[in-house]
């Protein structure tokens, strides 16, 4: 996840303040997983926290199924467990992943689609699965998830960088240069709730070589450049913006 670690916090605090300006009741629990299983909260939707670079944190490996799993079946028990009239009338299963199964080491493929046939079918779940650098569409039907449930969310930089390169070739006997711009965490709108407060930013800051955020001044100097005579002999080339992040 790391990849879009940004995005993903920033999409989660979206969604979560947009819900809670809608009448109702709700429930969100929130798991992390990689080859760890971790819930992170489960919380009236009112009093859900939103994420910040603590709460969210990208690791290692994926065992994608065994947290499906898992969840599946511990959420169904603590509904079993309520009184009827307690029960949720609506349940949704949100996957949010950028990696494919590679740890799993008690569900397959398989069970995990028995399984969500089975809450689908029986208790009405729904069931959303949200990949990136995957084809989400494809994972999600071996899953028993319908096709409307499933996206692909992010196109990941290393695609974008390819592109760049494949379109510099192709254009350069027209002259065109086509150069890729590589920021790293900017002090923008964009960023706020994930720079939501100053131990947030401090860390951020810690991790950059050059000590601070960058500015939207720093890529705007660099694009300037790149659109300018001074770089007419640039073109096919990657240009990190990030304050020495990468080459840490």
């Amino acid at each position: 996840m790391e990849s879009c670690k940004e995005s993903t916090v920033t999409g989660f605090n979206e969604f979560i303040r947009s819900q809670k300006k809608i009448p109702g009741e709700a429930t969100v629990k929130l798991v992390q997983f990689d080859d760890q299983y971790e819930t992170v909260f489960d919380k009236r939707l009112e009093d859900c926290p939103e994420l910040n670079q603590s709460t969210f944190m990208p690791r290692g490996s994926t065992a994608l199924l065994d947290a499906q799993g898992r969840t599946i079946v511990e959420l169904g028990q603590e509904l079993a467990a309520l009184p009827k009239q307690e029960r949720p009338s609506k349940v949704i299963v949100v996957t949010l992943t950028d990696g494919l199964e590679n740890a799993s080491q008690h569900y397959n493929l398989e069970k995990i689609g028995e399984l969500i046939r089975e809450q689908r079918d029986k208790y009405h779940w729904d069931f959303v699965f949200l990949g990136a650098n995957q084809d989400a569409i494809e994972t999600a039907a071996a899953m028993n998830i319908p096709l409307p449930s499933a996206m692909s969310y992010s196109t990941s930089k290393a695609g974008m960088m390819g592109l760049a390169r494949v379109a510099a070739v192709a254009y350069a006997q027209r002259n065109i240069r086509v150069n890729s711009i590589v920021p790293g965490t900017m002090d923008t709108p964009m960023n706020h709730s994930v720079l939501c407060d100053q131990e947030s930013r401090d860390e951020y800051s810690r991790a950059v070589p050059l000590g601070r955020l960058g500015k939207p001044d720093d890529v705007e100097g660099l694009a300037v450049f790149l659109a300018s005579d001074e770089s007419a002999y640039c073109t096919g080339g990657l240009y990190m913006c990030d304050g020495g992040l990468t080459a840490v």
